[in-house]
């Protein structure tokens, strides 16, 4: 008798999508508190224990990781399944590590009145204190992950088991929604601000005749670059450029579609834009803030792709600074959707 595939694949992509809601879920109840904690002095120390537990659980985590890298037991198999050397898994391991404690520092009030010199921040504000350790937390493992990223150029089984069960269109979906919940309560949505103040803060203005000509420019501007960069990559360095396009097909091919294109268009669009330059920009500075868009994209690797993200960022972030951040929103997503359109209709060009 053959196996249901089809229910199969549903049970998996249900169980999958639950996982991942879970975990988006402690930013957000963390980002929630965190604004509760502006009024109320029993939510701040409630913040600060979740912020703290969350950075001890990566904190052990890390000897977890490097310990199955470097025991004869475990490596071979936990090294062969995630497709990188055990000296890897030890490195990954003390990046964790050295993360988890780093992150703690912001929630620190004299660590803050440091930052303050450097950043626009308020150092008495909890919700500031709570957005650099998540930032920290997010560098750090993204960081942690890239020699997994490098890995998925040629995946093996395994890694192709997960990016079956990962590389899904209602994944993409929730990721973007809970980016939006993080950019919305993050500011303080019905907690310090209302409707109004919310979105003035967040910078989603009306989009102008006036806005839409800058959206389109930097639209064909950012193609443009894209190309020049693809065409300067594949010349001088071919073999590189072949494991690149190796990388995206592993990552993005399941994607190539019409729907894929609006699903990577609108749910990164609107759910990225919303929460780095919406959000996190006033806070951070456009410099760190295009800094952490380049390091959450690090599943390309070190490779010219992701100096091309950071000119990417740094362009939407002075589009926002100039403009407002709706017309971020149409640049990345028209970037996006482009991207995945050209790589359907001319496979052989792109």
């Amino acid at each position: 008798m053959q196996p249901n595939l089809p229910f199969d694949n549903l049970v998996t992509t249900v169980l999958t999508l639950i996982l991942a809601f879970l975990l988006f879920l402690v930013p957000l109840v963390l980002i929630v508190l965190a604004n509760l904690g502006e009024r109320y002095p029993t939510a701040r120390i409630l913040t600060i224990i979740l912020d703290v537990l969350a950075c001890l659980l990566l904190v052990a985590c890390g000897p977890l990781t490097a310990f199955s890298g470097i025991s004869s037991a475990n490596a071979p198999n936990a090294a062969a399944a995630l497709g990188v050397s055990p000296w890897l898994m030890v490195l990954m391991g003390l990046v964790m590590v050295g993360t988890g404690l780093f992150a703690m520092l912001p929630l620190i009030p004299v660590v803050r009145r440091g930052l303050a010199y450097v950043l626009p921040i308020n150092p008495q504000s909890i919700v500031h204190g709570v957005a650099l350790s998540l930032t920290l937390l997010v560098i750090g493992v993204s960081v942690a992950q890239l020699p997994l990223a490098m890995s998925l150029a040629n995946p093996n089984p395994n890694q192709q088991a997960a990016l079956e069960s990962f590389n899904s269109l209602p994944l993409l979906w929730l990721q973007g929604f809970m980016f939006v919940l993080y950019g919305f309560f993050g500011v303080g949505w019905t907690i310090r601000r209302g409707w109004r103040d919310t979105l003035a803060r967040l910078r989603l203005g009306r989009l102008t005749p006036a806005y839409l000509s800058i959206a389109i420019g930097a639209w064909l501007g950012l193609l443009l670059l894209d190309f020049l960069v693809s065409l300067v990559w594949k010349t001088v360095l071919p073999s590189g450029y072949e494991q690149f396009g190796r990388l995206t097909e592993s990552l993005f091919g399941s994607f190539i579609s019409i729907p894929g294109a609006l699903t990577i268009g609108l749910s990164a669009g609107i759910g990225e834009e919303i929460l780095f330059r919406g959000a996190l920009q006033p806070r951070l500075g456009l410099p760190l803030t295009s800094l952490l868009f380049m390091i959450v994209h690090a599943q390309y690797g070190f490779t010219p792709a992701l100096v091309q993200i950071f000119v990417v960022a740094i362009v939407l972030g002075l589009i926002r600074r100039y403009a407002n951040t709706t017309t971020c929103i149409v640049v990345h997503t028209l970037f996006n959707a482009t991207g995945i359109l050209l790589a359907l209709y001319f496979p052989n060009w792109v």
